[in-house]
Protein backbone atom coordinates (compact mmCIF):
# COMPACT_ATOMS: atom_id res chain seq x y z
CA UNK A 1 0.00 0.00 0.00
CA UNK A 2 1.54 3.29 -1.12
CA UNK A 3 -1.13 5.69 0.08
CA UNK A 4 -4.00 5.87 2.51
CA UNK A 5 -6.95 8.25 2.64
CA UNK A 6 -7.74 9.44 6.15
CA UNK A 7 -10.49 11.53 7.62
CA UNK A 8 -9.37 15.08 8.27
CA UNK A 9 -10.69 15.12 11.86
CA UNK A 10 -8.84 11.89 12.74
CA UNK A 11 -5.61 13.21 11.25
CA UNK A 12 -5.94 16.46 13.19
CA UNK A 13 -6.58 14.53 16.40
CA UNK A 14 -3.43 12.44 15.91
CA UNK A 15 -1.34 15.47 14.99
CA UNK A 16 -2.51 17.47 18.00
CA UNK A 17 -1.90 14.58 20.40
CA UNK A 18 1.59 14.04 18.94
CA UNK A 19 2.30 17.78 19.13
CA UNK A 20 1.22 18.03 22.75
CA UNK A 21 3.28 14.97 23.69
CA UNK A 22 6.32 16.40 21.90
CA UNK A 23 5.94 19.80 23.55
CA UNK A 24 5.61 18.27 27.03
CA UNK A 25 8.70 16.13 26.46
CA UNK A 26 10.65 19.12 25.16
CA UNK A 27 9.72 21.28 28.16
CA UNK A 28 10.72 18.50 30.56
CA UNK A 29 14.05 18.03 28.76
CA UNK A 30 14.64 21.78 28.77
CA UNK A 31 14.01 21.85 32.52
CA UNK A 32 16.57 19.07 33.02
CA UNK A 33 19.04 20.78 30.69
CA UNK A 34 18.84 24.02 32.67
CA UNK A 35 19.33 22.13 35.92
CA UNK A 36 22.34 20.30 34.47
CA UNK A 37 23.89 23.53 33.20
CA UNK A 38 23.41 25.25 36.58
CA UNK A 39 24.93 22.31 38.48
CA UNK A 40 27.94 22.22 36.16
CA UNK A 41 28.49 25.97 36.34
CA UNK A 42 28.18 25.88 40.14
CA UNK A 43 30.74 23.07 40.30
CA UNK A 44 33.18 24.91 38.06
CA UNK A 45 32.70 28.14 40.00
CA UNK A 46 33.47 26.32 43.24
CA UNK A 47 36.61 24.86 41.66
CA UNK A 48 37.69 28.31 40.48
CA UNK A 49 37.15 29.79 43.93
CA UNK A 50 39.18 26.94 45.44
CA UNK A 51 42.02 27.67 42.97
CA UNK A 52 41.54 24.27 41.32
CA UNK A 53 41.96 23.68 37.61
CA UNK A 54 38.84 24.70 35.74
CA UNK A 55 37.85 23.67 32.24
CA UNK A 56 36.11 26.72 30.84
CA UNK A 57 34.37 24.98 27.96
CA UNK A 58 31.89 22.15 27.91
CA UNK A 59 29.36 20.78 25.49
CA UNK A 60 25.78 20.25 26.58
CA UNK A 61 23.51 20.48 23.56
CA UNK A 62 20.27 22.29 24.21
CA UNK A 63 17.07 20.28 23.66
CA UNK A 64 15.47 20.96 20.30
CA UNK A 65 11.86 22.02 19.96
CA UNK A 66 10.12 20.78 16.81
CA UNK A 67 6.68 22.07 17.79
CA UNK A 68 6.63 24.28 14.70
CA UNK A 69 6.89 21.16 12.51
CA UNK A 70 3.61 19.97 14.00
CA UNK A 71 2.02 23.42 13.90
CA UNK A 72 2.78 23.81 10.19
CA UNK A 73 1.22 20.48 9.27
CA UNK A 74 -1.77 21.06 11.56
CA UNK A 75 -2.42 24.41 9.91
CA UNK A 76 -2.09 22.90 6.44
CA UNK A 77 -4.63 20.21 7.32
CA UNK A 78 -6.99 22.75 8.90
CA UNK A 79 -6.91 24.83 5.74
CA UNK A 80 -7.47 21.82 3.48
CA UNK A 81 -11.00 22.10 2.08
CA UNK A 82 -11.49 18.34 1.84
CA UNK A 83 -12.90 16.14 4.61
CA UNK A 84 -10.48 13.40 3.55
CA UNK A 85 -6.75 13.64 2.98
CA UNK A 86 -4.49 11.24 1.11
CA UNK A 87 -1.18 10.45 2.78
CA UNK A 88 1.73 8.51 1.40
CA UNK A 89 3.66 6.12 3.65
CA UNK A 90 6.25 8.72 4.59
CA UNK A 91 3.62 11.28 5.59
CA UNK A 92 1.65 8.66 7.52
CA UNK A 93 4.79 7.69 9.46
CA UNK A 94 5.44 11.28 10.48
CA UNK A 95 1.95 12.66 10.98
CA UNK A 96 0.12 9.67 12.49
CA UNK A 97 2.85 7.39 13.86
CA UNK A 98 4.93 10.37 15.07
CA UNK A 99 8.06 8.92 13.46
CA UNK A 100 9.80 12.04 12.11
CA UNK A 101 13.27 12.05 10.54
CA UNK A 102 14.65 13.86 13.59
CA UNK A 103 12.83 11.73 16.20
CA UNK A 104 15.56 9.19 17.10
CA UNK A 105 18.28 11.83 17.50
CA UNK A 106 15.89 14.13 19.37
CA UNK A 107 14.83 11.39 21.79
CA UNK A 108 18.40 10.28 22.43
CA UNK A 109 19.74 13.78 23.04
CA UNK A 110 16.90 14.62 25.43
CA UNK A 111 16.92 11.39 27.44
CA UNK A 112 19.48 12.38 30.09
CA UNK A 113 17.88 15.79 30.58
CA UNK A 114 14.42 14.26 30.90
CA UNK A 115 15.70 11.81 33.50
CA UNK A 116 17.33 14.66 35.43
CA UNK A 117 14.10 16.69 35.50
CA UNK A 118 12.00 13.66 36.42
CA UNK A 119 14.33 12.77 39.30
CA UNK A 120 14.27 16.37 40.53
CA UNK A 121 10.47 16.44 40.47
CA UNK A 122 10.39 13.15 42.40
CA UNK A 123 12.74 14.57 45.06
CA UNK A 124 10.56 17.67 45.41
CA UNK A 125 7.41 15.57 45.76
CA UNK A 126 8.79 13.76 48.82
Amino acid sequence: MDTVTVRKDELLKALRENRDSHRDAFLLAQEGWRETIIEELDRRLADARAAKKVHATFHMPEPQDHTTDYDRIIRMVEMNISDEIELDGYEFSRFVMDDWDWKAEWSGSNLAYTQTATARRARKAK
